[in-house]
């Protein structure tokens, strides 16, 4: 069963408000914006990706190399400085899952 295109948008949509909303309470909060970015890479890829005839390679590498960016800025910034809770390592996660989900649904069903 492949993945509905409107439930990849959703949930991408989801996070970038959820993002932004967290970014603008912390200004301080660089995992935000760095959450927000990798929402917003993956929201692309999915966008350039609809045609079945595209590469995706390069795409899967840029959604893993901005959402694993994403994810130590977060982790750093919750270690070290505390300025971010646990909940910005939720962004990058889920948004690399939606993101290796709807590749694993597209590989499938080719």
């Amino acid at each position: 069963m492949r993945i509905p295109l409107h439930f990849v948008h959703g949930a991408l949509s989801v996070l970038i408000l959820i993002s932004i909303w967290k970014w603008a309470q912390q200004w301080d909060a660089v995992a935000w914006f760095s959450g927000l970015a990798a929402v917003a890479t993956t929201f692309a890829a999915v966008q350039w990706s609809k045609k079945p005839e595209r590469d995706s390679s390069f795409l899967d590498i840029l959604v893993w190399v901005v959402c694993v960016g994403a994810f130590v800025i977060a982790a750093g910034q919750w270690f070290i400085l505390g300025t971010s809770g646990p909940e910005a390592l939720f962004v990058p996660l889920v948004t690399v899952g939606i993101w290796n989900w709807r590749e694993k649904q597209a590989y499938l069903s080719s």
